[in-house]
């Protein structure tokens, strides 16, 4: 009966264990696109500054 206690205790730790990582790893992501969302949207932002610059310059 011991056994069947260990087992159950084991799967439930793995299961939470799972579930964290789980969800650490979700916020993690969530992170680095609302990250790498800025830099792209900085870079375009950017990117049209630098091109409306060089059109001034040229015309």
């Amino acid at each position: 009966m011991d056994d069947k206690k260990d087992q159950i205790k084991s799967f439930v730790e793995f299961v939470l264990f799972v579930v964290i990582v789980f969800a650490f790893g979700c916020w993690l992501t969530s992170i680095f696109i609302d990250y790498f969302g800025y830099i792209i949207v900085g870079g375009i932002i950017c990117g049209i500054l630098l091109v409306g610059d060089l059109f001034s310059h040229l015309f």
